[in-house]
């Protein structure tokens, strides 16, 4: 989470130096709550490899 912490400090204060406002703002809710999901699907390796992205997509696998 810290790695997300910082990555959206960098982001908004480049934003910032542009004049423009903070990224959590501009976003929708549901896409910034899928930015944060997808940097934690792609740093979470990083710290356990054991752990996989499930594949399925917003789908629900029967049989």
């Amino acid at each position: 989470m810290n790695n997300f912490v910082e990555f959206l400090g960098f982001i908004n204060q480049q934003l910032y130096s542009k004049e423009i406002e903070r990224l959590e703002v501009m976003l929708m809710p549901a896409n910034f709550s899928s930015l944060v999901g997808e940097f934690m699907i792609s740093n979470i390796p990083k710290y356990c490899s054991n752990l996989v992205k499930n594949p399925y997509y917003n789908a629900i696998r029967l049989g």
